[in-house]
């Protein structure tokens, strides 16, 4: 059972940055799922490793686009982004 949904007012409009979100959203849900499920320790390490990759892999195009377009918010995204990736990296290490 999924404990995000993609909702329509999650969209930014840009069909790439919302096909990424979803996929976030879609790899959120599987970790929770195997959590759920008390999956072995290894295969929740691997679940959120893929996460944490994912994540820096859409905050790397989604800045990009940001920076293409300039975006008045970048600075603030960027630090948002950064405390998220090293919050995700906290986490991924518990899981190790």
């Amino acid at each position: 059972m999924p404990i995000f949904y993609w909702l329509k007012q999650f969209s930014v409009n840009h069909e790439l940055i919302d096909r990424q979100h979803q996929e976030l959203i879609r790899l959120v849900n599987n970790f929770y799922d195997a959590f759920k499920r008390l999956e072995e320790q290894q295969a929740l390490a691997e679940l959120f490793s893929q996460l944490h990759l994912y994540a820096v892999e859409h905050f790397t195009a989604e800045e990009s686009y940001m920076r293409e377009h300039g975006y008045p918010g970048l600075a603030e995204q960027q630090e948002q982004h950064s405390q998220f990736t090293v919050k995700l990296a906290e986490l991924e290490a518990a899981f190790q």
